[in-house]
């Protein structure tokens, strides 16, 4: 919805409502004192963030003048995501020194944290509404040079005869937005959004479920890292997965393509699921040896997971033959990650699992879901195609047309 909003009404005023929304919501939650207030508050502020996320990336798609200017800039937003996993940190430092305040904390115990958390967003919504520009090109009124141009004139002269430039848009007509149903025929949209969707299941199943995998004996099939470091090693570990696909990313783009690129990182999902056990298996008789197994593992996970979620980016924005639907296809990626809050069910069934079977059989049914959900992401990869096609795609009466002529400057060719 909110991508479909903002090719109609601009991606500005989409992106200030959402902050606005975030802080009002963050203060109200502060003075919630039952379940049911904090679900709704947390929801509508969820409702909210989301069109920071579709904003950013359609407004990056906008602002970037070339597909390798594009691929840098989206290569950025895994190392700022970084900036989500203080937040938790910073709440307990806050709920914390407050612990033994007055009698408002203790009736509002979520006050304190909310309040930093909203100082944060209403910092950031001020910023934005001071100095954020709108990207969405808008039909502007024709100027009243461009009224009284003769173009036939202007077609026979010279330089020396005209002051005017040889090339001029007369006029400019905003294309329609092309709808969602429309989206919904096009097949090599929705094998990229299937593709998109079980990446972001297995790479979340993964995240859900390291707690469990993670503290396991690496004899029982786990990664043997104590619960005490997890939070701190998956901290610097998604760091330098931010810095190693800045750096890398766009790199590899000019360098291989987008599209093979893509489908050889969906294949190296399920080497990693299949690997990790193992390799942790044979490290058993080690304990740094193991650890440090598992930590790459986990590094190696987190740069895929983050450069995949580039690629399909790219991908997306290739999709889109205007800025007037970017916003709407966009969208549609956000709705085909919501596939990733399966991971909470499956994190469920081997809790559930955990007290019927062993420890051992547990981790390797986990790593077998885990790698069958990555080879079925794998194999719709290969059917991804990097750019749509008319007809196959899109009706042609979809697009808008434009005749473009070339006409050369030089008088003695």
């Amino acid at each position: 919805f909110w991508g479909y909003l903002s090719d109609r009404i601009g991606r500005r005023r989409v992106a200030l409502m959402g902050l606005w929304t975030m802080f009002i919501c963050c203060l109200s939650m502060g003075f919630a004192t039952d379940l049911v207030s904090c679900a709704i508050f947390r929801f509508v502020s969820g409702l909210a963030s989301s069109t920071i996320v579709v904003t950013t990336l359609t407004m990056i798609g906008d602002l970037s003048p070339n597909a390798s200017g594009r691929a840098k800039n989206v290569a950025r937003l895994p190392l700022i995501a970084l900036c989500g996993s203080i937040g938790p940190i910073v709440r307990g430092m806050v709920s914390e020194s407050d612990k033994s305040s007055g009698a408002v904390w203790q009736r509002f115990p979520t006050l304190s944290s909310q309040i930093a958390c909203g100082t944060i967003v209403l910092l950031i919504a001020i910023t934005a509404s001071i100095m954020l520009q709108e990207t969405l090109p808008f039909q502007s009124e024709p100027r009243a040079d461009t009224a009284n141009y003769d173009c036939e004139k202007a077609a026979f002269l010279s330089d020396n005869e005209s002051d005017m430039p040889l090339i001029r848009v007369v006029e400019s007509t905003r294309p329609d937005s092309i709808s969602i149903n429309q989206f919904l025929q096009a097949p090599s949209l929705l094998i990229l959004l299937s593709s998109f969707s079980l990446l972001s299941l297995h790479a979340s199943t993964f995240d859900a479920l390291l707690p469990h995998l993670g503290h396991s004996s690496t004899e029982h099939g786990g990664m043997g890292i104590p619960c005490n470091w997890l939070n701190i090693t998956v901290l610097v570990v998604r760091g330098i997965a931010g810095v190693a696909i800045l750096r890398g990313v766009p790199q590899l783009i000019e360098k291989f393509g987008l599209l093979k690129l893509y489908r050889s990182v969906s294949l190296f999902f399920p080497a990693i699921y299949v690997a990790t056990p193992l390799l942790a298996l044979l490290a058993a008789c080690s304990t740094l040896f193991a650890a440090l197994t598992s930590t790459t593992a986990i590094l190696a996970k987190h740069v895929l997971a983050g450069g995949a979620s580039v690629l399909v980016a790219l991908l997306v924005l290739n999709t889109t033959p205007d800025a007037f639907s970017a916003g709407t296809v966009v969208g549609m990626m956000q709705v085909a990650s919501l596939f990733k809050a399966l991971a909470v069910a499956v994190s469920g069934a081997s809790f559930y699992l955990s007290g019927e079977f062993s420890v051992a059989t547990t981790n390797y049914a986990l790593w077998t879901c885990l790698s069958l959900f990555g080879l079925v992401g794998a194999a719709l990869a290969w059917f991804v195609r990097e750019r749509p096609s008319v007809d196959r795609d899109f009706p042609s009466e979809v697009l808008c047309w434009e005749t473009c002529f070339d006409a050369e400057g030089n008088t003695e060719s």
